[in-house]
């Protein structure tokens, strides 16, 4: 497979999809410095250039088209069997980077798989931005959609990565709002904590595998800073109160095998399940890394696992 021999004791089971995806993408990306190290804007400008390769061949999509709600840009994807519902989608990208572009090809890949529409939300990045203006965009958004378009049960949150962890603070801020919760939320290797000790990070972090523990340091400064977090209420695993955890709607999480972040899944679901929270499921894809749906044109089970959430959307709607 080629693989690099410091990466082979953790590896014994990777998919030769993987290891030549791995190959493919240390190659294409070869000398290219950590984005998070860079200004802002260049390192959007760098993830751009390096997006185009997972979003070549987009998988169509019967309507596609960017519009406004909530005062917040999204785009709108409806395939020729789409039936009545909506998946609101949050994408990822460290809270600071990604876009409607850069997640297009996940979008065009779950509107087929849900059989409904696909909103997806372009939020402010961070740092620009405070924390709390992402989180307001995307409550906007839902906001809107449940005052005017459809009932708030025929919505299903998903995000993958910083927008698993969007959605969950949504989840948690629409209590408090007097919004009503959706039929359930699906959640994609999601980000839920500022600790980078676990063990996850400690086998996957270091390099090698895409996402490592020094971005995600810095994607957390970028988002709030470490003397802010306390009071802020964006981590949620030792954030959230009890009762708030118990009272979440139905939530599918998935985590990725190869992923710094996996433990983040692993921990807030045994966070769920301490604070009494029961309409939970989770499903681990093993031999993929950190941001594998992006990957859905050149690995088979992440194209098996969007067929999943496909069915998972249907049952929350049912």
């Amino acid at each position: 497979m080629n693989f690099p021999s410091d990466l082979l004791p953790v590896c014994e089971q990777i998919p030769i999809e993987t290891a030549q995806l791995f190959k493919h993408n240390a190659q294409r990306m070869l000398g290219q410095p950590d984005p998070t190290t860079l200004p802002p804007a260049e390192g959007r400008a760098l993830l751009a250039k390096n997006d185009l390769f997972y979003n070549a061949k987009p998988l169509p999509v019967e309507t596609v088209r960017d519009d406004v709600i909530g005062g917040v840009p999204v785009r709108r994807y409806k395939h020729s069997d789409a039936g009545h519902g909506v998946v609101l989608y949050i994408h990822g990208g460290g809270w600071a980077f990604g876009n409607l572009d850069s997640h297009d090809v996940a979008t065009r890949a779950l509107a087929r798989s849900t059989k409904v529409e696909v909103i997806s939300v372009d939020y402010r990045l961070a740092p620009e931005h405070p924390h709390n203006a992402l989180l307001e965009d995307c409550m906007s958004v839902y906001r809107a959609l449940v005052g005017s378009v459809l009932p708030a049960k025929e919505i299903v949150l998903a995000g993958d990565s910083a927008g698993a962890h969007l959605c969950v603070l949504m989840l948690l801020a629409m209590p408090p709002a007097n919004l009503p919760s959706p039929a359930g939320a699906c959640l994609f290797y999601g980000v839920y904590d500022d600790d980078t000790t676990t063990a996850s990070h400690a086998k996957f972090g270091a390099g090698g595998f895409g996402l490592t523990t020094a971005r995600m340091t810095n994607y957390w400064n970028w988002y709030i800073p470490a003397g802010q977090r306390a009071n802020a209420s964006v981590r949620p695993i030792r954030d959230a109160r009890d009762e708030a955890l118990a009272a979440l709607p139905p939530l599918w999480f998935t985590s990725a095998g190869l992923d710094c972040l996996k433990n983040d899944t692993l921990r807030m679901i045994d966070r769920l399940r301490a604070a009494g929270h029961v309409a939970h499921t989770h499903e681990e894809v093993l031999g993929v890394p950190h941001g594998h749906l992006l990957a859905v044109n050149y690995l088979k089970a992440t194209r098996d696992l969007i067929t999943t959430c496909g069915a998972k959307v249907r049952n929350f709607l049912a």
